[in-house]
């Protein structure tokens, strides 16, 4: 009887093998192209020139004991080895042995650029080098890895993701114009350690999310649906009031739908998909109601506004007429809120409550920003604002700036000019913890700097 026993129990470890590998291969369903072990000789500093190159010099690590540290700068490595990545469709992910420090992993690395996915105190930055300098975060969020864990960067249709475990952390879309180059991986400075690299095309498994919106029965083209949360999109109702926001991922969770039509009001106004998402997400569903008395509301000092027709509240797409006229010893800036520039008279069409600020000031000042409008993060520089050097970051949130990373300068150069010998700027501090400043003479490469650090 006791072979009998025996070859039961080969065969139930057979099938356990067997179904184990099956599970096992289907939830590692991506293409391996190239992987690293660093099993070989150490390297200080790394080895360059053959697999690996640096987008730009400056930093480097090391290898030692089969496992590669962070040691000095921002040291960035992207693959030039044998294989061939899909510029639409990689990832990066990498074991780490030691998580104090700054680790993390590229994509569509290259000369002189670089999408980063990286892990630091328990931040999550993901951001982007062009050029050779750094051009600011697409993202920021809270996020810690711990020893063992596996990091992991995916860029997967224009949407970049980072992962810790196979779990989605956070998305963000590729916004930064980089669209070729090979994955790879990142330090700062010292401390980190990692280990076990490799790189491929992710297993597509993405979802999507749909719905309807309608007004009085019919259905509601031109609506803005949202998507943010867990996952970043977003998509435009058709002419039947239908839309459709994909490339979730599976195993995302906690994703925000919230549609908006300027005029309208949606019921209800927000909703909440738990997750995880594991299959298409039907009949997220909305209906719209078109406000019909819009309130136009004006605010200033040192100076007054004038509205034509003045009414307590317009009809859907009234044009209203706004003329600002200063006090004396003060002159008008522009308008700011739900208007901008400084085109007075101003015409304004109620397509929704609007909130209008003019903006009146001493005849001294040239140049002003209350930074009352839609957050920027990081603060945009193609339009009143241009940073110096583009590395440092700030971000505009909730209609104030905050610095993000590194030292951020900023010089004005919207409308007015300055006089060389004398100028001045000031700031209202909201929250004085951290260093805070402000510049003269500023331009490419150049500013005097008088700044505060508690």
């Amino acid at each position: 009887m006791k072979p009998i026993i025996m070859i039961r129990h080969n065969i139930f470890t057979s099938i356990f093998f067997v179904l184990l590998l099956s599970f096992y291969t289907n939830v590692n369903a991506q293409t391996i192209i190239a992987s690293d072990n660093f099993n070989r000789a150490d390297e200080i500093p790394f080895a360059v020139g053959s697999n690996w190159q640096n987008p730009f010099s400056g930093g480097s690590a090391n290898l030692i004991g089969n496992q590669v540290t962070g040691n000095s700068g921002e040291a960035l490595y992207y693959w030039q080895g044998s294989g061939s990545f899909s510029n639409s469709s990689q990832y990066a992910k990498a074991r780490v042995v030691n998580s104090s420090g700054q680790v993390g992993l590229i994509l569509l690395g290259g000369s002189g650029h670089a999408l980063v996915v990286a892990w630091n105190g328990g931040t999550l930055y993901i951001y982007r080098y062009s050029g050779g300098s750094y051009q600011g975060n697409l993202t920021t969020v809270s996020s810690s890895i711990q020893n063992g864990d596996i990091i992991e960067a995916v860029l997967d249709n224009g949407t970049v993701y980072a992962k810790i475990n196979g779990t989605t952390v956070t998305s963000v879309a590729n916004t930064t114009g980089i669209t070729t180059g090979t994955p790879g991986f990142e330090f700062y400075q010292g401390g980190a350690v990692f280990d076990d690299w490799e790189a491929g095309t992710p297993f597509s498994n993405t979802y999507s999310i749909s719905g309807n919106i309608t007004e009085g029965g019919l259905g509601l083209s031109g609506v803005l649906v949202t998507a943010s949360g867990g996952f970043s999109g977003n998509a435009t109702t058709n002419a039947n009031g239908d839309y459709t926001i994909s490339g979730v991922t599976s195993g995302t969770t906690s994703i925000t739908i919230t549609p908006t039509l300027s005029g309208h009001t949606m019921n209800p106004l927000s909703s909440f998909i738990a997750g995880p998402v594991n299959a298409n997400i039907t009949n997220q569903d909305f209906t719209s109601t078109l406000n019909p008395n819009n309130i136009l509301t004006i605010t200033s000092t040192h100076g007054s506004v004038t509205k034509n027709p003045d009414q307590a509240t317009y009809s859907y797409g009234t044009n209203v007429t706004l003329t600002a006229t200063a006090d004396v010893g003060y002159h008008f800036l522009g308008w700011s809120g739900d208007a901008s520039g400084t085109t007075n008279p101003l015409v304004v069409t109620m397509n929704g409550d609007k909130n209008i600020k003019a903006n009146f000031f001493d005849l001294n000042t040239i140049a002003f920003d209350d930074f009352d409008r839609t957050n920027e993060s990081p603060l945009l520089t193609n339009g009143n604002w241009r940073n110096i050097y583009g590395w440092g970051n700030v971000n505009l949130i909730g209609n104030q700036v905050a610095g993000s990373s590194g030292e951020a300068l900023y010089y004005w150069q919207g409308s007015g000019t300055f006089n060389n010998a004398r100028q001045f700027a000031r700031a209202r501090v909201v929250n004085a913890n951290g260093q805070v400043g402000l510049m003269l003479l500023g331009g490419p490469n150049q500013a005097l700097n008088i700044s505060w650090n508690s």
